[in-house]
């Protein structure tokens, strides 16, 4: 499937309190005070991508569902983050491509590290650098490695998140295909309900409960 995004996502009341939920409402107050003219546009993607990812995370990814309520059998579908998240940088990405993927490793939970090719400067490491960016990481490790480097490492990734197809090197490819790591690389979305599956794994758990018809103390239920 190949999705186009079109407009801003839609969301709903976020309940719950998140770090990343208080700095998006920093900075909207900043674009509102004519702050950050010229990264403005990615800076208001970002901002609306946290928001639907945390929103998101409340409605879908972040807790267990059953579906069917079978009478003595549970199926409980469920997600878990991906232990070992590897955001990789391009000279083409945009700020809004790199800070919606590391919102959404955060937000899934993952354990996610930055990749930045050496020599790489532009406006992105430069906001990267900056207070607000450092603020903004939050304590993730952001590394410079060439390819090589990367593909080295591959064995030990849990998943690759690139911002576009082209942007993946053949050597990365040969060395996935090896260990059959995913390497995610459609475009960033600002939809929480497409760009987390990037940085998730589906569980279902089947629990049958019930012993030759007797529910036990579920019966209580």
């Amino acid at each position: 499937m190949t999705c186009t995004e079109i407009a801003h996502p839609r969301v709903g009341t976020i309940a719950g309190d998140h770090w990343l939920l208080r700095l998006a409402q920093e900075w909207r107050t900043l674009i509102q005070w004519h702050q950050w003219q010229d990264i403005k546009d990615d800076i208001a993607q970002t901002i609306s991508a946290i928001t639907s990812y945390l929103y998101q995370m409340e409605r879908q990814f972040g807790r267990e569902q059953d579906y069917f309520h079978l009478r003595g059998q549970d199926n409980l579908l469920r997600y878990r983050p991906i232990a070992d998240v590897v955001i990789r940088l391009h000279q083409d990405d945009t700020l809004f491509a790199t800070l919606a993927r590391c919102a959404a490793a955060t937000i899934a939970g993952c354990a996610a590290r930055l990749s930045v090719p050496p020599g790489l400067t532009n406006r992105v490491t430069a906001f990267l650098d900056s207070h607000h960016g450092r603020r903004f990481l939050h304590g993730m490790v952001a590394v410079r490695q060439n390819d090589a480097e990367l593909a080295a490492l591959i064995p030990t990734i849990g998943r690759l998140r690139y911002a576009g197809p082209e942007r993946v090197p053949v050597e990365i490819f040969s060395a996935a295909a090896k260990t059959g790591v995913w390497i995610a690389s459609t475009p960033v979305y600002m939809e929480g309900q497409i760009e987390l599956l990037y940085y998730l794994q589906q569980q279902t758990i089947c629990n049958n409960y019930h012993r030759y018809g007797n529910l036990g103390t579920r019966s209580l239920d």
